[in-house]
């Protein structure tokens, strides 16, 4: 009896292992399958196929993947395509079992196939295992290490002087497949140093002080990097003093509260209230000053920041915190020559009458307040504020609800430092502000929210004051 060649022998793809042809070992292999033995012919053909393509594929990834991750999931889709070629061939070779057992008949080359079988497992096995990195001179390096990077971020002044005790936040980016978070302390030369998965970092510098900033790093894969940024110098203090000589008779009849009407949805409108001398019936039930207003302030805010070159040649912003209040407070200056803190703003919204007020509102309008918290009221009011460009804005023009009234809207006790108070709501043109406002060393706002700024270079040790009149024709 005429004896079969061998299907594919362990020679045969060895012989053509370091040819990266694929079609080549395909061809080479094809060559010793009869092809009168159609499932062994059909099924090695298969095999390889599959070893051609996987060893093509491995070279062109191999060059490829340089980042860990992909090279995990390759690897892992390697080892699933190997085992689905194994159970073919495995499930082949029972086939030539039961037709050896049945015709008695020896097939040789069938101890070589099982022999190749394992050879090509323990070759692709070998060739996707990933290499060990070169190991520093310093010691050994984990598995886990080979896949992260040393960083280091340097924080200092301008000048040079290292910023210690900054805390420093990083996280990565919401595009990255997994989410790492860092939170470190600056050491007295300003720096920290972590070892953490390349990629891209949001990173947030925070000062106990108040200062804060936001940034991007982008960690390389496997090689140390060093980071710095300039900071503020959170020692560095000016002095800003606020006096007031604020006239409210040039808001007479001013009628104060938000008019909301509804748009639709989470939406509404804000009409102007009407300007001196006109009337309009949505804002006749409105109080005014003197007949439900008790008093007028100018609602101030303040922002204090320091934009600094780096040296990336890039610009950082930093911002002084403004969400602590007791640091950089809400101001009200008032009409009678008093300054108060806020510590804490609601806003409000209803649809209730009281009294005589508010008795006019149809389905789709309602009424908008203000519920503040007050804290320290002075003449004269001082802050000690870090060093930086200071914006001085004056955001609306608000009045006090008697306090009687503003318990029986919203159930305020009248002995509290939580008080209501309404917007007289106009633009930065009205006419309103010229009666109310001297515009000297100020510039005109630009919005419903943003009705005159001052801009102001705050420099150590510096001793300023701001200070916010009427024109001397404010009654008129």
């Amino acid at each position: 009896m005429q004896q079969r060649r061998p299907l594919c022998t362990s020679e045969t793809l060895k012989s053509t292992s370091e040819d990266h042809d694929s079609r080549t070992t395909l061809k080479t292999c094809i060559r010793f399958i009869p092809k009168s033995d159609k499932p062994a012919h059909h099924t090695s053909i298969l095999i390889g196929m599959l070893y051609a393509q996987l060893n093509d594929h491995h070279i062109l990834m191999t060059n490829l993947a340089k980042r860990a991750d992909l090279m995990q999931r390759f690897h892992l889709f390697l080892t699933l395509v190997l085992a689905i070629a194994v159970g073919l061939l495995a499930w082949q070779l029972a086939l030539l079992n039961g037709r050896m057992a049945a015709n008695s008949t020896e097939v040789p080359g069938l101890q070589s196939i099982r022999e190749d079988l394992k050879q090509i497992r323990e070759d692709f096995s070998n060739r996707i295992r990933r290499e060990p990195p070169a190991q520093p001179a310093s010691g050994d390096r984990s598995s886990a290490d080979a896949l992260l990077s040393d960083v280091t971020l340097i924080l200092r002044t301008a000048d040079g002087r290292p910023l210690p005790g900054f805390e420093i936040e990083l996280e990565s980016d919401e595009t990255e497949a997994r989410t790492i978070q860092v939170k470190e302390v600056t050491d007295e030369q300003g720096r920290i140093n972590r070892k953490i998965p390349y990629g891209k970092y949001d990173v947030k510098f925070r000062e106990p002080g108040g200062w804060y900033a936001f940034r991007e790093f982008l960690v390389a894969f496997d090689q140390p990097q060093t980071f710095e940024v300039v900071g503020p110098d959170p020692d560095e203090r000016a002095t800003v003093n606020f006096t007031s000589t604020l006239d409210p008779a040039g808001l007479q009849g001013l009628r104060f509260g938000e008019f909301r009407e509804s748009v639709g949805g989470n939406a509404w409108s804000e009409p102007n209230a009407p300007a001196p001398g006109e009337e309009s019936e949505r804002f006749s039930t409105f109080p005014t000053l003197g007949n439900g207003i008790t008093e007028v302030a100018a609602y101030v805010e303040l922002i204090l920041d320091q934009t600094l070159d780096q040296p990336d040649g890039t610009q950082l912003s930093w911002r002084w915190n403004r969400a602590k209040l007791d640091q950089i407070p809400i101001l009200l200056i008032t009409a009678q020559n008093q300054i108060r803190t806020c510590t804490e703003i609601d806003s409000e919204t209803t649809r209730d009458s009281v009294g005589e007020f508010f008795t006019n509102f149809g389905d789709r309008e309602s009424l908008g307040y203000l519920l503040l918290d007050i804290g320290e009221t002075t003449s004269e009011f001082q802050l000690e504020l870090a060093t930086g460009e200071l914006r001085v804005t004056i955001e609306r023009i608000i009045g006090r609800f008697d306090d009687q009234l503003a318990n029986d809207l919203a159930g305020l006790p009248p002995a509290t430092s939580r008080q209501l108070w309404l917007t007289g709501q106009m633009d930065a043109t009205s006419p309103w502000l010229d009666r109310f406002l001297s515009f000297e060393n100020w510039e005109r706002g630009e919005s419903i929210r943003h009705h005159a700024k001052r801009t102001i270079d705050l420099n150590a040790d510096e001793n300023i004051t701001i200070s916010l009149t009427s024109p001397a024709n404010a009654a008129e």
